[in-house]
């Protein structure tokens, strides 16, 4: 369970108390922001990049720059304990995996009033990739056939095309904290290669599917999840192993709900979850579950599940308001969108989806589409600059 689960409600007298979201340089912590404030938070946000979503974000209260941890996890936690109370309670919601372990591992260096964070016990359990299959079957839920491949002995047989993925999404190296994502993998030579890269000394291999990405999110709250709302991939990005570049809410399943609920409760989870898997022409697989806020949050916040209120709710004893979510709520992350093969035939979104969410742009909140601009700019002079380099004229 969570090391401090929530503040006794008897004793929670000022309302204003610091919430925290981390990882201002991403999508889906500005929308957690939005949340936040639509549920009357004055939310802290905190970027590790000063061209982030949340500087120009209306939504934050306060914008602070911190180390990002993939140079020194302990500074970055270091500063984000500068903005917690010492006597009230403190809402930290990561808005990245690996910050979610930095908090963790070096949260002795954050004041005992911080909430919203797991146990190391829990983080383990949640933080692996092998182990989400064990849970995942116990709940009643399909994985795909997974081979763990040594870079020792690579005689097994992989089935190309495959996924490789890491043991662990995160990797401690000394005081820096580094992400490593799933990655598409056509050959034996692609996937020594990939070993060569890491310096993994282990990767899960699993087929790669053909089918749809779902997904199923929400709050998990006192064994129950809390505002569930799904969602499927119209298109992805980077494809064939990315997020959601353009996506819409559909009915949820309640026996998917029953059966993410029965795998956080084996886990020991609460909070923010979403589940996701690949529904194949022979059944769904679960490939994955992101223990955190996530890519496209903003989809939640249209549809009417405010996932980041709701959970800072939670916490601190307030009323939680957890309605009915939206099918048909369309989203399109503003940067993935038309870069997606996919994505560019799917045109309008369907009739029937009468609201739309993007990943950046609001109307009420409109300036970090700024960053945006910015980011698409420097890119664009990174290609120019490629371009005009020694050795491509003729």
């Amino acid at each position: 369970m969570l090391a401090s689960n929530s503040a006794d409600p008897s004793t929670v007298t000022d309302l204003s108390s610091p919430v925290i979201v981390t990882g201002g340089q991403f999508p889906g912590a500005l929308a957690a922001l939005r949340s936040l404030d639509a549920g009357g938070f004055d939310p802290i946000a905190v970027a590790t990049v000063r061209l982030s979503y949340v500087r120009f974000s209306r939504s934050a209260a306060q914008v602070a720059l911190a180390a990002d941890v993939s140079v020194s996890a302990s500074r970055f936690v270091e500063q984000v304990a500068a903005l917690c109370s010492a006597h009230e309670p403190t809402v930290i919601i990561p808005g990245t995996e690996a910050e979610l372990v930095a908090l963790v591992k070096w949260r002795h260096l954050l004041p005992p009033t911080v909430l919203g964070l797991p146990s190391s016990e829990t983080l383990a359990r949640v933080s692996s990739k092998l182990r989400l299959n064990e849970f995942a079957l116990a709940a009643g839920l399909a994985v795909p056939p997974t081979s763990l491949v040594s870079a020792t002995d690579l005689s097994q047989v992989v089935p190309y095309p495959a996924v490789a993925k890491p043991v662990h999404t995160v990797e401690q190296r000394g005081d820096a904290l580094v992400s490593v994502s799933a990655v598409p993998i056509d050959s034996f030579t692609e996937l020594t290669q990939l070993f060569e890269r890491l310096q993994a000394p282990e990767l899960l291999v699993q087929p790669r599917l053909r089918g749809q990405l779902h997904s199923l999110a929400g709050v998990m709250w006192n064994g129950v999840l809390q505002a569930p709302i799904q969602q499927v991939a119209r298109s992805i990005y980077p494809e064939p192993c990315g997020g959601s570049a353009i996506a819409q809410t559909v009915e949820v399943d309640p026996t998917m709900v029953r059966r993410l609920e029965h795998m956080l409760r084996l886990i020991g989870w609460e909070g923010i979850a979403q589940m996701q898997w690949i529904r194949a022409d022979d059944g769904d697989y679960v490939i994955d579950l992101n223990p955190r806020v996530y890519g496209s949050l903003a989809l939640a916040n249209a549809a009417g599940s405010n996932l980041a209120a709701i959970w800072a709710d939670s916490l601190l004893g307030r009323p939680v308001h957890n309605e009915p979510t939206r099918s048909g709520v369309t989203y399109r992350n503003l940067e993935t969108f038309l870069r997606t093969s996919s994505g560019r035939h799917i045109g309008k979104p369907q009739r029937h989806a009468g609201k739309r969410a993007s990943s950046v742009f609001a109307a009420r909140d409109p300036l970090p589409v700024l960053a945006s601009v910015a980011r698409g700019a420097r890119r664009l002079r990174r290609q120019i600059t490629a371009g005009a380099s020694p050795g491509r004229h003729r």
